[in-house]
């Protein structure tokens, strides 16, 4: 799953990838105002890159800050309830934890 917020457009974009084979059901929404600020809120705040369990649990986040360009990675078994609360709210899919597996 891929999510881009464009804090420029107001927009959000979701696409379900299948390595190596096809982008499935993409959807693009507008931000409402309210959206904008919570996304704005959590990126100013998100905790520290957390090491994943295992290479197949990891969730890469690419944030600018300043104008300057962070790599965030998290371990899809323990998403930080701040991402998980704003992919929820912006209509992503948060994916649980049967879908991601041992």
């Amino acid at each position: 799953m891929r999510c881009e917020i464009d804090l420029t457009n107001m927009t959000v974009s979701t696409v379900r990838e299948v390595h190596n084979w096809a982008h499935q059901s993409f959807k693009k929404r507008e931000l409402t105002p309210n959206q904008l600020i919570q996304v704005k809120k959590v990126i100013a705040a998100l905790p520290a890159s957390a090491r994943p369990s295992d290479v197949g649990h990891i969730m890469i986040m690419s944030v600018e800050r300043d104008g300057v360009r962070h790599l965030m990675s998290y371990d899809l078994t323990a998403i930080p309830s701040e991402i998980s609360e704003l992919l929820k709210s912006v209509g992503a899919h948060v994916p649980t934890r049967e879908e991601i597996g041992p």
